[in-house]
C-alpha cells in the first residue's frame, strides 16, 4: 500500500460514515425516532461497516486471540501519564483554532457538564470509549503501518498513517493537529510493542479522560481559559509535555523489564 492508497481508503471511510450519519439523522428526523435510540442505533451500524470495510475493502479478519494480550498492570501507569500529557499538550492548538474561528465555530464544551452520570451520556460514550479505540487502531495503526512498511521506512509508515487518522477526523478542524500527535505516539507505541493492544488501550485512555473532562472539569477548563496565554499557561502547557516524556520513558523501561510478559504480533 502506498500513501496515496492510503488516504484513498481514508476518504472512502470518511464519506461511508458522514453518508450514514445523514441517512440516520434524516429519518430519525421524519419517523421522530428519540435521539438516543437513532444514535445507539448508529453505533451499531458503525461497528457492522467497521467490521465490513476491514473484511471487505482492506481484506483483514480480526481474531480476537491473536489481538488479545496479557501484561503487567505497571505498563498502565505510563499509558495514562502519556494520555493526559497529551491532552495537556494538545490544549495549545485548540486554543489558537478557537482565536482564528467564530464562537459558532468551535464550541468548546459541547456536552452539558453535569456531575451525574445519566444513560444519555453513557450511550454516547460507547464510539468513543469502545468503537472508536478498537476499530481505528486496527485501521490505522495495525493495518495501515504495517502495509505502508512494505513501500517505506517504518517512521514514514508511521507518519503517513498518522496523518490518514487525522485527515479521518475531518470535517472537525480543530482535531487536525491533536489527532495527528495522539496517531504519532500511538503509533510509537504499536512500533516499540509490536502489539495493538496497547495502542487500543492508549486512545482508550485519551478519550476517556477527555469525557471526564466534559462531566467534571469544568472548573479547570475554565481556569485554563482564564490563564489567557500568560506565563502559567505555558507553564501548564510544558507540564503536559514533561508528562509525555515521562510517560514514555517508563514505558520503554517497562517495556524492556523481563517482569513484563507482552505477546508480540505477526
Amino acid at each position: 500500500m502506498n500513501i496515496w492508497k492510503a488516504l484513498f481508503w481514508t476518504f472512502i471511510l470518511i464519506l461511508i460514515m458522514n453518508f450514514l450519519g445523514f441517512i440516520i439523522s434524516s429519518i430519525s428526523y421524519y419517523l421522530k425516532i428519540p435521539y438516543i435510540i437513532s444514535f445507539f442505533l448508529q453505533s451499531i451500524l458503525i461497528v457492522i461497516i467497521y467490521y465490513r470495510f476491514l473484511r471487505k475493502f482492506l481484506n483483514y479478519k480480526i481474531d480476537l486471540k491473536k489481538n488479545t494480550v496479557s501484561f503487567n498492570e505497571r505498563i498502565l501507569l505510563p499509558l495514562i501519564l502519556l494520555a493526559i500529557g497529551l491532552k495537556i499538550f494538545q490544549e495549545p492548538f485548540f486554543e489558537f483554532y478557537k482565536r482564528i474561528s467564530t464562537p459558532n465555530d468551535f464550541p468548546i464544551h459541547t456536552i452539558n457538564v453535569n456531575s451525574e452520570l445519566n444513560f444519555e451520556f453513557l450511550i454516547k460514550a460507547i464510539p468513543a470509549l469502545i468503537i472508536a479505540p478498537l476499530f481505528e487502531e486496527l485501521i490505522f495503526r495495525k493495518i495501515f503501518i504495517h502495509r505502508l512498511s512494505k513501500i517505506y521506512t517504518i517512521k514514514l509508515s508511521i507518519i503517513f498513517s498518522s496523518i490518514c487518522f487525522s485527515l479521518y477526523h475531518l470535517p472537525n478542524f480543530s482535531n487536525l493537529i491533536p489527532t495527528l500527535i495522539l496517531g504519532l505516539i500511538s503509533g510509537y507505541l504499536y512500533l516499540k510493542s509490536k502489539n495493538i493492544t496497547i495502542s487500543i488501550i492508549f486512545h482508550f485512555l485519551c478519550n476517556l479522560i477527555v469525557g471526564l473532562l466534559k462531566l467534571y472539569g469544568k472548573i479547570l477548563l475554565d481556569n485554563i481559559d482564564n490563564f489567557n496565554l500568560n506565563t502559567y499557561y505555558w507553564i501548564f502547557i510544558l507540564s503536559g509535555f514533561i508528562l509525555l516524556i515521562i510517560g514514555l520513558k517508563l514505558f520503554n523501561t517497562f517495556l524492556t523489564t523481563p517482569e513484563t510478559s507482552f505477546e508480540t504480533e505477526a
